[in-house]
C-alpha cells in the first residue's frame, strides 16, 4: 500500500506521472546492482583454418587456383542450401626491395562447418543481450569490451541455451571427424603435398572446444563499499600515517564512483531496450501484442533481479499495464507522450544515484 506524504490528504491520489514529477519516490532507495558477472569465450571459424607462408609468386598463384577448384567441389558436396561460394585469403608483405613474403589462409573443410561456428557465436551474442544487463565498456578501435551482468533468476535459462550451443559444437566435431576420413580431405592433403606443405594439416588438432565462461558473483551497493573501507579503518586506522589514511579515503571515493558509473550504464542499457518497446506500443496502441508483453516481462525480471526495482515499478510496470489495458493510457501517463514520461522517470532515477 502506498504511504501518504506529510502534506497529502487521504482522499488525494497521485498518479504515477505526478509521483515522478515530484521526484519518483520509488527511486529514492539506494540502488543495489547485483547478479553474476559473466564472461564467455567462444570458438571462432579461425579454429578451422590453416595458414601457409613463404610461397614463391608462382606457387602462390597456382595454389590459389587449385584451392578455389577444390573448395567449389567440396562446398557443392556438403551444401545445405545455395551458397555464394567462398575463397581464400592472401596477402603479401615486403621485407626488402627484392623480397616479399606471401601468406595464404583457408579452411580445409566445407564452408558449412565454419558457418556452424558463426551461428553459435551469433546465438550466444543474442542470448547475452536477451538475458543480461549489458554495461557498455570502453571502445578500443573497432572493438568494445562489454560487461554482462546475468540476473540469478535468468541463469538457468541462459545456461540451458549455452548448453544447446555446445551441443551444436559436439555435432560439428563429429562431422569434422567423419570428414577427415573422406576422399575430399584426402584430395586436399594430396594437393598440399604437391607443394610440400601438407604438414600444415598435420600440425593441428581438429577439435573445436566448447563455449567456456567465467562467472563471478557481483554486488555493488553503497553499504558494501562503505563496509569494505570501514573494516580496513577499524583494523588499520591507528597504524596508518596521514597520507595512508587519505589514500584509503580516496579508495572509498573511487569505489563509490565506479559503482555509480556501472549502475548508470545498467539503467541506460535497459532504457535503450525500453525505448524500442515503447515505440512498438505506440505503433500498436489498439492491439495486445503478445511479444511486447513477453519482452516487458523479461526486462522486468532483469531489472528486479539485478537490483533495479525502481526502474521496474516506475517505468516497466506502467508500460505493461497499458499494453494489457490501452484504455488506461491517459489515466497512467496523463496527456504527455508516453516516451516523454518514460524518459522523465528514468532521468529521475539516474539523478537519484
Amino acid at each position: 500500500m502506498k504511504q501518504l506524504t506529510l502534506f497529502q490528504k487521504p482522499e488525494e491520489k497521485l498518479t504515477i506521472e505526478q509521483d515522478c514529477l515530484n521526484g519518483c519516490p520509488t527511486a529514492v532507495k539506494p540502488v543495489v546492482l547485483h547478479g553474476i558477472h559473466i564472461a564467455t569465450h567462444t570458438p571462432t571459424e579461425e579454429r578451422l583454418t590453416v595458414q601457409i607462408e613463404g610461397l614463391s609468386p608462382e606457387k602462390f598463384r597456382d595454389l590459389a587456383v587449385a584451392l578455389e577448384d577444390w573448395m567449389e567441389v567440396v562446398d557443392e558436396n556438403y551444401k545445405k542450401k545455395t551458397t555464394r561460394g567462398r575463397g581464400w585469403k592472401g596477402r603479401g608483405k615486403r621485407i626488402t626491395a627484392a623480397t616479399r613474403v606471401r601468406i595464404i589462409k583457408f579452411s580445409p573443410f566445407p564452408s558449412s562447418f565454419s558457418n556452424v561456428l558463426r551461428t553459435v557465436r551469433k546465438n550466444l551474442y543474442y542470448a547475452l543481450h536477451r538475458h543480461c544487463l549489458v554495461l557498455e565498456g570502453e571502445q578500443h578501435g573497432g572493438y568494445r569490451q562489454n560487461i554482462y551482468i546475468l540476473p540469478y533468476g535468468s541463469a538457468p535459462e541462459f545456461m540451458n541455451e549455452l548448453q544447446l550451443e555446445n551441443a551444436k559444437i559436439d555435432e560439428l566435431n563429429v562431422q569434422i571427424s567423419d570428414f577427415l576420413k573422406t576422399q575430399d580431405y584426402q584430395d586436399i592433403h594430396e594437393l598440399l603435398k604437391g607443394y610440400s606443405i601438407e604438414r600444415v594439416l598435420q600440425a593441428k588438432t581438429w577439435t573445436v572446444e566448447h563455449i567456456s565462461f567465467d562467472a563471478t558473483p557481483l554486488a555493488l551497493e553503497p553499504a558494501t563499499v562503505k563496509t569494505i573501507v570501514e573494516d580496513e579503518y577499524a583494523r588499520m586506522f591507528r597504524k596508518l600515517e596521514d597520507h595512508e589514511r587519505r589514500g584509503l579515503e580516496m579508495l572509498q571515493q573511487e569505489l563509490e564512483r565506479k559503482r555509480e558509473i556501472l549502475v548508470r550504464k545498467g539503467i541506460e542499457n535497459l532504457q535503450k531496450k525500453i525505448t524500442v518497446i515503447t515505440k512498438r506500443i505506440v505503433a500498436s496502441a489498439k492491439k495486445k501484442p503478445e511479444k511486447v508483453r513477453e519482452d516487458l516481462e523479461r526486462l522486468r525480471r532483469i531489472a528486479v533481479s539485478v537490483g533495479l526495482e525502481a526502474l521496474a515499478t516506475s517505468v516497466i510496470d506502467p508500460l505493461a499495464q497499458i499494453v494489457e489495458h490501452p484504455e488506461k493510457t491517459m489515466e497512467i501517463f496523463g496527456t504527455k507522450e508516453i516516451s516523454e514520461v518514460v524518459d522523465s522517470r528514468i532521468r529521475s532515477l539516474i539523478e537519484s544515484l
